[in-house]
């Protein structure tokens, strides 16, 4: 509410407990109809969070608009809430205590897993990556490629489990139980699906190699965009051991690059 930044809490939280991210959707939705009929706007570009209300207000104080806006925020926060205590969650994957710990064995059951190169160029290492949330490894192990081509293909076989509608962000489940996130630059969020294209939907069946989305290079470099593909192995922690294959700087689609040991 305070950095703006909601890829961390949807990545880390709302997409592993699946209820919170639906409240998120039904929320936020009932929010922004609300911004639609009361005709919100805003008076400059700034953060996307509480801190952020000031661009509201306009430089003639628009009062009512602020009003507006300071509603559409409780709208957003309020429904939010409301849909989670109604849906419910179930927080096992975190291990809080023994229950959760017994009751999330059965999905811990997953088969050693490789990960090959979804695009060819330049590889990057984790600790390179200019995202904290990706380098520390806050969503798992990592590692990314700058592309040479812009196509990024399933590094898995496996099927979508998401598609995100900014088409920056595809994830994926593979057939030995390995969840994969695919995420196409840094902050292309903001491009707002512009200069992107993705192949696939929710519940397709994908084989290694087969094409997942495309990007426009160049509209990440006029929007001065970090266009390095990530590769995320999100439930890291299902594995007892797991490599990364950093021995080249540059690699080719279809090249095994993480392996994953249970």
């Amino acid at each position: 509410m305070f950095g703006g930044i909601s890829e961390p809490t949807t990545y880390g939280i709302a997409l592993k407990m699946k209820t919170p991210f639906y409240a998120n959707i039904i929320g936020s939705t009932t929010a922004a109809v609300f911004a639609g009929i009361v005709h919100l706007k805003a008076y400059a570009f700034g953060a996307h969070s509480l801190t952020g209300l000031p661009i509201y207000l306009g430089t003639n104080g628009d009062k009512s608009n602020f009003r507006n806006a300071i509603i559409t925020a409780a709208i957003a926060i309020v429904v939010t809430c409301i849909a989670v205590w109604v849906l419910g969650f179930d927080d096992s994957i975190y291990n809080d205590d023994e229950k959760d710990l017994e009751a999330s064995k059965e999905v811990k059951k997953v088969s050693d897993s490789k990960v090959f190169a979804p695009t060819s160029g330049e590889f990057i290492p984790a600790s390179e990556i200019n995202d904290d949330v990706f380098s520390a490894g806050t969503l798992g192990k990592v590692f990314g490629i700058k592309s040479n081509s812009g196509k990024i293909v399933s590094p898995i076989d496996g099927t979508i489990a998401v598609v995100f509608q900014t088409k920056h962000a595809i994830g994926l489940k593979s057939s030995s139980g390995a969840e994969i996130l695919i995420h196409v630059g840094i902050d292309s969020i903001n491009l707002q699906g512009k200069g992107l294209e993705t192949f696939v939907k929710v519940g397709d069946q994908v084989k290694v190699g087969d094409l997942l989305l495309q990007y426009d290079k160049s509209v990440f470099e006029k929007n001065n965009i970090d266009d390095i593909t990530i590769v995320a192995l999100s439930n890291s922690d299902n594995f007892s051991n797991i490599k990364i294959n950093d021995d080249s700087k540059n690699v080719n689609v279809g090249d095994s690059i993480l392996f994953a040991y249970k």
